[in-house]
């Protein structure tokens, strides 16, 4: 008997999956030949991605099986590397695409290491996207690899991009802040000591650092980093940066720390903790509300996460979850109320903008015309024409700035393979796991557990 007399494959439109339907009867006890189904796949031009184990099974009992099987599958083109930033003056190499291993081993004392940069010098560069690897259809025709994502250099607060190199150079002497893809370099605000009533509320257009603590009832904010070698007590601190703080956090409750980027710190304990990228840990989570854009890590030292409701936009990473005595403890995967804020506020932007770039391009058609009538313009409105081209500038720019910031939102907001919690050594009873509307609760102790959500469903399994 011929396979093509029992057998029917289908290929779908892509050329990129082959399935076997039955088309006859086929006597019990019949089997194949392995190279009679290479021999019948190259008849149908399918000469790439044989599945040999579902061949070998339609080979020896294809009575028994329920069809259509699959029998061949291209390769899909797999994606390069992203662009991302190489910044110079990082003594421990740090990338824009660091991975959570690094964060794993990284020297939470860094706090103290304060990176400065002097007029003129490169601070960072852009490393290119590259290609992924090539696929192949099941004829064999290549497909090209993906191209990894790429983005565009903006300028930040005291720096220039030079395009054609891929260099951000810092246009004044000061400290790096590092917001996401852009770089800034900011005057330095000190404080050698404890912040006290001599030194009072702190608010600075630059970088703040406190050798020494934070107590109860004082307000510190910075248009850039925040770093504090002691303790914040209930006290608030707002950066637009990151904030480092070199020992922790022991707020009872009150008091906020926010940040525009990254949050790192030794511990949280009864804290209120917000920051816009990723929140790092070394040692506890002890009863508090942490709530980090996109990542969650506190997997060093005891790297235990203790009551409280802590959320993250796309993945926390931690050692323990909860406690021998059950305290019931919140872990949440999701878009946060501070993201989606963020987002409606760069829409805003965009479309005040647009409304703005055509109320100021109307002027200077107004202008245009006055020129072109009377020969020539008034200093009055010369000074008008090159404030209209200053204003527009900006606003292109905040513009572009505001889309970028979606475009990073929108790639944080999907649930794929990343997006996950992972507990490396206990996950106790009464810990519960949401993903958005989603939520599983833990019943029993498990261990090196991770958490995905899969077809509207929390997934436990074991690392």
């Amino acid at each position: 008997m011929k396979l093509e007399d029992c057998f029917l494959i289908k290929v779908t439109n892509e050329n990129m999956k082959a399935s076997c339907y039955k088309r006859g009867i086929i006597k019990e006890g019949q089997k194949f030949q392995m190279e009679e189904w290479k021999e019948f796949l190259h008849s149908q031009n399918i000469s790439h991605g044989h599945l040999d184990e579902a061949i070998t099974k339609l080979c020896e009992h294809p009575e028994l099986l329920s069809y259509p099987v699959v029998v061949a599958k291209g390769t899909a083109p797999k994606k390069g590397e992203s662009a991302w930033l190489h910044y110079v003056n990082d003594e421990d190499n740090t990338t824009a695409q660091e991975d959570h291993e690094h964060e794993r081993t990284r020297d939470y004392k860094h706090v103290l290491t304060i990176p400065m940069a002097e007029q003129g010098e490169v601070v960072a560069r852009k490393v290119m996207p590259t290609e992924g690897e090539s696929g192949s259809t099941l004829s064999g025709v290549r497909i090209p690899g993906i191209l990894g994502n790429d983005f565009t250099l903006r300028n930040g607060k005291n720096t220039t991009v030079v395009q054609e190199r891929g260099e951000i150079v810092a246009n004044v002497s000061g400290q790096l802040s590092i917001e996401g893809r852009r770089i800034h370099v900011y005057p330095v605000y000190e404080v050698n000591g404890d912040i006290s009533m001599q030194t009072g509320n702190i608010r600075f257009n630059g970088n703040v650092v406190i050798r020494g603590s934070v107590p109860s009832g004082y307000r510190v904010e910075a248009k850039g980093d925040v770093r504090i070698t002691g303790i914040v007590e209930s006290a608030d601190i707002h950066a637009e940066g990151s904030v480092y703080i070199h020992q922790g956090i022991a707020a009872q409750g009150k008091g906020r720390v926010v940040a525009g980027y990254n949050i790192e710190c030794g511990y949280i304990n009864q804290g209120i903790v917000t920051a816009g990228n990723n929140i790092i840990v070394s040692q506890s989570i002890i009863h508090s509300r942490v709530d980090a854009g996109q990542s969650l890590i506190c997997n060093t030292g005891k790297g235990n996460i203790i009551g409280g409701k802590n959320s993250a936009g796309k993945n926390i990473r931690v050692r323990e979850a909860g406690n021998h005595l059950n305290t019931p403890t919140a872990l949440y995967i999701g878009v946060s109320e501070q993201r989606l804020n963020k987002e409606k506020e760069a829409k805003r932007t965009i479309e005040h903008g647009k409304e703005e770039l055509k109320k100021l391009q109307q002027l200077k058609h107004v202008i245009a015309q006055k020129e072109k009538a009377q020969g020539f313009l008034s200093m009055k409105d010369r000074v008008t024409r090159l404030r209209i081209r200053n204003t527009m500038e900006d606003w292109i720019t905040k513009i572009h700035l505001a889309t970028d910031t979606i475009r990073e939102i929108e790639d944080q907001n999907t649930f794929g393979e990343s997006v996950m919690i992972v507990v490396e050594k206990a996950t106790h009873m009464n810990t519960v796991a949401h993903f958005g509307k989603y939520r599983k609760s833990v019943t029993k102790t498990r261990h090196a557990a991770v958490f995905q959500l899969d077809n509207g469903e929390i997934v436990l399994t074991s690392m």
